[in-house]
């Protein structure tokens, strides 16, 4: 019995293969084409989407990475979460996203380091952090991400995440 494959299924599986070449797999090595880094290279807005397997959900966001001082800081939005039924909600959820400050941007050689500060998630009705770790290729940043609260399990901490710069 011959299967057919459709032109949509071949193009995604091309896209998954290639984007695992230029960003790793999920052994949280570097690209083999990381660039070195500098402020320069990852101040600027950010769009992108995530793959969390902390709270079984993919998500598009938004990050601003500004310069302050001698440092970088910046927010990320997380855009579309949906609030589950029978979940506590706060006032950090306003219209479409849930705005987290990222206070602590570091770099270090080819990887940049985001640490968020807490807030609250609406889709766990919980409090979280993340620790955010991207690389650069290109206008492309991309990386993994660990979830940090009191309701997760330990093997359910984390996900994928990539964005392009658009300003």
């Amino acid at each position: 019995m011959r299967h057919s494959v459709s032109r949509r299924t071949r193009v995604a599986a091309i896209l998954t293969l290639v984007t695992g070449a230029c960003f790793g797999s999920a052994n949280r090595n570097p690209p083999r084409n990381a660039e070195p880094l500098a402020p320069a290279t990852i101040t600027g807005r950010w769009e992108g989407t995530y793959r969390a397997s902390t709270v079984a959900r993919d998500g598009r966001f938004r990050m601003l990475v500004e310069p302050h001082g001698d440092s970088l800081a910046g927010w990320l939005d997380l855009v579309g979460i949906r609030v589950e039924p029978g979940r506590a909600v706060s006032s950090g959820a306003s219209g479409d996203s849930v705005r987290v400050p990222l206070p602590t941007i570091t770099i270090d050689g080819v990887r940049a380091r985001f640490q968020s500060a807490s807030y609250w998630d609406p889709g766990c009705g919980c409090a979280l952090r993340l620790d955010i770790t991207g690389f650069v290729v290109g206008d492309t940043i991309a990386g993994y991400f660990d979830t940090m609260g009191t309701a997760l399990m330990a093997s359910e901490r984390g996900g994928r995440w990539r964005a392009v710069r658009v300003r």
